[in-house]
């Protein structure tokens, strides 16, 4: 039998001490520390997770172009060929490539313009991200001869006063010479998750975007590369980047580059979440660890007098210290199980009614994210627990200098 145990449970029932309320404190320290770590990683990882979801079904996870293209539209052509196409789809990781063309444009309304990026995509694009975010009529058809229609960002069309059936002029601006003016019809209207460069989007056929630019149909501006695992995207790239160099013999400066470094302000933006995080954990665990040390010196001098008489019937102190140990198990079991059940309740109702908002100008989404995972929360809880334990082990060590003859002389 493990006497410890018994005596720890027994005293943590006891209903008539006059120091519960200190075990009540202690309690809602641990729930409400394990409840805003809980709540806060959530959040970090949900902007990660969603913001990466974002640019791989709007831009790409891997981007394959002209180097000097990568931080403008347009520019140098890439030659879309069948060796190309192989070396990158025999890539480890890739699971889809598509063409896209995208040149910088001014579009212009009766009452406003400004920049935008004229993405040109085929049928083969990954538009899982664009069709579900059509709010008001549909994206551009594919292979309709000289078809000039596009979907435009609802920030943009906003904007520009534009709805879905209108017409809107776009300039194309090239060095040398004048402005070139095309009018296309407005067929559609999507949400902006993610804005392109900081610039608004418009897609429309590649086709088009290819005439516009004057290149024949083997000129593109580069590939959208999918792979299997957006974690991998990086390192994907660096494949690519040294199969390009030892085994394609088309143009030298063609490169690879993933999503994280062409958005590397974006996902540093992103990194800066994870200090806040690491200031969070530490002042909840500096609150919590706080109340519980407390707590435990109030219960340790409450039971001076059974220390006294367990040491006089031969207990052990390390046999006595377990017993509050045992008491500040309890505590944080208790506060570990309402804190979870508190933060695990609040993220799921904002994950399935989505009441808290947020400007997605300033935070890219448009409400707070929320990424469960049971991994981490099970992580999270087995470490908190272990800490704080660890930790009080220094506090019991008082029950050693508790002397039997001093606690049992006046009784």
């Amino acid at each position: 039998m493990n006497v410890s145990l018994l005596i720890a449970r027994r005293t943590a029932s006891d209903r008539d001490s006059a120091q519960n309320a200190m075990v009540h404190i202690a309690t809602a320290a641990v729930a409400v520390s394990i409840a805003v770590m809980i709540i806060s990683l959530s959040v970090i990882f949900g902007f990660r997770e969603q913001i990466a979801r974002l640019i791989s079904g709007t831009i790409a996870d891997v981007v394959v172009a002209d180097a000097r293209s990568f931080r403008r539209s347009g520019g140098t052509p890439v030659h879309d060929n069948e060796a190309l196409r192989q070396l990158l789809l025999t890539t480890d990781g890739v699971v889809a490539i598509e063409p896209f063309v995208a040149e910088s444009s001014v579009i212009r309304s009766a009452t406003n313009m400004e920049g935008a990026i004229l993405r040109g995509i085929d049928s083969t694009a990954h538009l899982t991200t664009y069709a579900s975010s059509i709010i008001e009529g549909r994206l551009p058809l594919h292979g309709a001869e000289r078809r000039k229609e596009l979907a435009l960002a609802e920030s943009c069309a906003q904007r520009l006063g534009l709805t879905s059936g209108g017409r809107v002029e776009m300039l194309f601006m090239r060095e040398g010479t004048t402005p070139q003016r095309e009018v296309f019809k407005v067929c559609g209207i999507f949400a902006t998750p993610m804005e392109e460069g900081r610039e608004s989007v418009a897609l429309a056929d590649i086709a088009t975007v290819q005439r516009i630019n004057g290149w024949g149909e083997q000129m593109i501006s580069g590939y959208a590369v999918r792979v299997a695992d957006i974690e991998q995207a990086t390192t994907t790239a660096d494949i690519i980047n040294l199969r390009l160099l030892g085994e394609y013999e088309g143009e030298e400066s063609i490169s690879a580059i993933s999503s994280r470094e062409l958005y590397s302000d974006i996902f540093s933006w992103l990194d800066t979440h994870d200090i806040n995080a690491t200031v969070i954990i530490t002042i909840m665990l500096i609150v919590a660890l706080f109340n519980m040390v407390t707590a435990l010196l109030i219960l340790v001098l409450e039971r001076t007098r059974m220390i006294g008489i367990l040491k006089s019937l031969g207990m052990a102190n390390r046999s006595v210290r377990r017993i509050f140990h045992y008491r500040a198990a309890i505590i944080i079991a208790k506060g570990l199980a309402w804190g979870n059940a508190v933060a695990l309740a609040l993220l799921l109702l904002q994950q399935h009614t989505h009441l808290v908002k947020l400007n997605a100008s300033g935070y890219i989404l448009s409400e707070v994210p929320v990424s469960l995972g049971a991994g981490w929360i099970v992580f999270l809880n087995a470490a908190f627990a272990v800490v704080v334990l660890m930790l009080l082990t220094m506090t019991t060590t008082i029950v050693a200098q508790v002397k039997p003859s001093q606690t049992l002389k006046y009784e």
